[in-house]
């Protein structure tokens, strides 16, 4: 069995730690792997430190970069011969979307325009992080949205977000209801160090209080709204906020320019480079508080994850998929980031509420839900039975994450997060 796994985001984020967990979930089924990356890829910082280590385990193809600025129908066509060429080289028996955002809309409807990609003939799977019409931010019409989800080339659609996955059953139709699965936003629940030793690992002042930004540093998560309130900010007691993670050139040129002043002062503190795992880990085991005020945008945060796994207490942005979750499974203090005043009011706040904050049963289920372990077992399902093989450990489901109860497993109805009818609604279900 050759599977193929094409991936055209490797800029930024951690989408090529999305990619090792799929080589992981590949290799105990004995399947011969491809991994196609854009050239360029294996230089990165991303590759070296997620994929590099289990290069023994796959082969690289190399396809082009995806130019995201280009005209619809030219994406249209140009995702099609990408697509058909390295089919057609490699001869998979199944292929393999790990973030499949923006090139599966438009496979969609290339699709429908009778454009030949290769996938009509393997087994295909795709995980989509955005669903931007589940919470009103789509800039394609209503109708469009849903035919491009009815006529997604995929025989399996994963889901990480449970609002995206509920407004797909709701929303879209059965096809597409029957092809959705919802899995694991995956983490990496290393085992936590205690604030002492975590501050020491990233160099950081264990006497302050320290208020977390963690991830990539941009405009999108909000974090010049964040160095806005910081110059506005008014601590109790010695307190830092800390950028950890790369910043943007936005962000840099924001620093440089107006507010060298807050990380002269220890107000603000820049730890400017891509982080790893284990790296996030220590960044939420240090702070007392992690912020995040992204501005709006359509798909779930793993730092929240993180951030429950290392017990602490969230502040984030009234929008899309915290305002669901935050008050949901108790993480925290929702705020509004826009108002620099307000925010830095709300950092005060939340720093002390976080003195004494609990996470709930809910939250320490949602964790167990999201372990990254869970992510490859759910990945490897549908090939294990294309294989006549069976999946032995047993996985948690959203119903468990939800109620605690066990006997309302949706893995009893033929497999966890599968599209079924007890899933529809469930989003407005308590904990």
């Amino acid at each position: 069995m050759r599977v193929l796994i094409v991936e055209q985001k490797c800029k930024h984020g951690h989408y090529l730690n999305y990619v090792q967990y799929l080589v992981r979930a590949f290799v105990p089924l004995g399947c011969e792997i491809v991994v196609a990356v854009p050239p360029g890829t294996p230089e990165s910082a991303q590759f070296k430190m997620h994929l590099a280590p289990h290069q023994a385990h796959f082969r690289l193809e190399f396809i082009p970069a995806r130019d995201e600025t280009a005209a619809a129908w030219k994406r249209i066509n140009t995702d099609a011969r990408v697509f058909r060429a390295v089919i057609s080289r490699v001869k998979p028996d199944a292929v393999y979307l790990p973030t499949g955002d923006g090139v599966a809309q438009s496979l969609a409807f290339g699709k429908l325009a009778c454009r030949r990609t290769g996938l009509s003939r393997v087994h295909c799977e795709a995980l989509l992080i955005r669903v931007p019409a589940a919470y009103g931010m789509d800039t394609r019409s209503p109708f469009l949205t849903k035919v491009a989800f009815q006529a997604m080339p995929f025989d399996v659609v994963h889901y990480i977000d449970p609002v995206a996955f509920d407004w797909v059953l709701n929303n879209v139709g059965s096809r597409a209801g029957r092809k959705a699965r919802f899995i694991a936003d995956p983490i990496e629940p290393i085992p936590l160090l205690n604030r002492s030793d975590a501050c020491a690992k990233l160099g950081l002042p264990e006497s302050r209080k320290l208020i977390m930004s963690v991830g990539l540093q941009d405009h999108r998560k909000g974090v010049d709204y964040l160095i806005k309130a910081c110059a506005r900010w008014k601590p109790t007691g010695p307190a830092s906020i800390v950028l950890a993670g790369m910043l943007s050139p936005q962000i840099k040129e924001l620093l440089t320019r107006q507010y060298r002043y807050l990380v002269d002062d220890g107000r603000l503190i820049v730890l400017d480079r891509y982080l790893s795992n284990d790296e996030i880990n220590a960044c939420c085991a240090a702070g007392d508080l992690i912020t995040t005020p992204y501005r709006p945008h359509p798909h779930p945060s793993a730092i929240v994850l993180y951030a429950i796994h290392a017990g602490k207490m969230v502040l984030a942005a009234n929008n899309g998929w915290f305002s669901y979750m935050v008050p949901k499974f108790a993480l925290g203090r929702l705020c509004e980031p826009q108002d620099p005043e307000l925010l830095a009011e709300s950092l005060n706040r939340a720093l002390h509420e976080a003195e004494g904050y609990q996470v709930s049963p809910a939250a320490k289920r949602l964790v167990e839900f999201n372990r990254s372990e869970n992510f490859v077992r759910q990945w490897r399902q549908e090939l294990s039975k294309l294989m006549g093989k069976r999946e032995q450990a047993r996985i948690p489901d959203w119903n468990w994450v939800l109620t605690g109860d066990e006997n309302k497993s949706l893995e009893r109805r033929g497999g966890p997060g599968q599209a079924t009818s007890d899933f529809r609604g469930d989003t407005n279900l308590s904990t």
